[in-house]
């Protein structure tokens, strides 16, 4: 009891000291904190970047093989001149084959 104001204001002045402490690291904290969600961003961007890459080559390997289907087609058609409903089962087919290709995606 005698001791309570120099114990009390002992105790404030630890308090004050690290309120000083904490306030003086916020700075560096939030630019830490800064600096990872902005690598978490590259990360993410560069991730979507790849799955369109991967789809375009997905797609164009589709129509690729659409397109080489559609000569064989033709030429076909030409040679044994199938009438008009079957060719267009075949270009049903050809379609379902693109939805096929690009639904993966």
């Amino acid at each position: 009891p005698a001791d309570y104001a120099r114990k009390w204001d002992e105790l404030r002045d630890i308090f004050l000291q690290a309120h000083r402490v904490i306030n003086e690291y916020r700075p560096h904290q939030a630019r830490e904190t800064l600096i990872q969600m902005m690598e978490e961003q590259v990360r993410r961007g560069r991730e979507e970047i790849e799955t369109c890459r991967e789809t375009g080559e997905r797609v164009k390997e589709a129509l690729s093989t659409l397109g080489e289907e559609a000569m064989k087609q033709v030429d076909q058609d030409t040679m044994v001149g199938k009438r008009k409903w079957e060719a267009e089962a075949e270009d049903k087919r050809l379609w379902k084959t693109l939805e096929r290709e690009v639904g993966r995606v």
